[in-house]
């Protein structure tokens, strides 16, 4: 195959067929070869179209000055009420891990009698065994992800958010190879239905799509760009 950028990046948003790269007096054309009944007129763009086209989502991938402000508004406001809500989930995971520990602490203490009077077989206490650990590790590891106090969340995301503004600008003045590092990196989809771009970020930059709750956002992986 050619070397050329972008190649199986971009598909069409109806029949989800590849818009395949090929040259036409020397220049980068995409063209998908959608099913007979695709309502998607679209069906050919060259380079530059994808390139402006992932430029303007780009561009909206960060907070702007005004949106800075009001999420450190909101978190002040609302920052009680996260910790509270985070405090109380880790208390009741703490509960479930101490059920299970005394569950654990119960099988191998009477081990012997459990055997004995046929209440497990040997391979039924192992996994029994087995399923508690099992169960007191995914505990222990879904207490580890919400120890993070909402604040440190907040400011991690305002990091990314800057870092993709630097991206963009680095982004506009890139190659095309380049622009299709950054591109991978950012985005896990892309289709195009007639002139309409829809992506899909990948999951560090899911929260830096627009929404009317920016850190709170649930669904809605898919943004339209027209």
């Amino acid at each position: 195959k050619v070397p050329l950028p972008y190649r199986g990046m971009l598909r069409c948003a109806h029949c989800h067929h590849v818009f395949t790269p090929y040259q036409q007096k020397g220049i980068n054309y995409y063209g998908a070869r959608c099913d007979k009944n695709c309502p998607n007129t679209q069906k050919s763009v060259n380079a530059k179209y994808i390139e402006d086209k992932v430029g303007e989502v780009m561009s909206r991938l960060f907070y702007t000055d005004s949106e800075l402000k009001e999420i450190d508004t909101r978190i002040k406001t609302d920052l009680k009420t996260l910790e509270a809500k985070r405090q109380k989930e880790l208390e009741q995971t703490e509960r479930q891990k101490r059920k299970v520990r005394e569950d654990l602490a119960y099988l191998r203490e009477n081990k012997l009698p459990l055997l004995k009077s046929s209440v497990y077989s040997p391979e039924s206490f192992l996994e029994e065994e087995s399923k508690l650990m099992t169960r007191l590790q995914k505990l222990s590891n879904e207490e580890n992800a919400s120890d993070i106090a909402i604040h440190e969340v907040v400011k991690d995301l305002v990091i990314l958010s800057e870092l993709l503004k630097d991206a963009y600008v680095f982004y506009y003045f890139s190659l095309p190879m380049e622009k299709e590092k950054l591109i991978h990196k950012v985005f896990s989809e892309l289709n195009l239905f007639e002139d309409t771009l829809t992506y899909k970020a990948r999951n560090g930059f899911k929260l830096l799509e627009r929404s009317i709750y920016p850190l709170c956002a649930r669904g809605g992986n898919r943004t339209h760009i027209p």
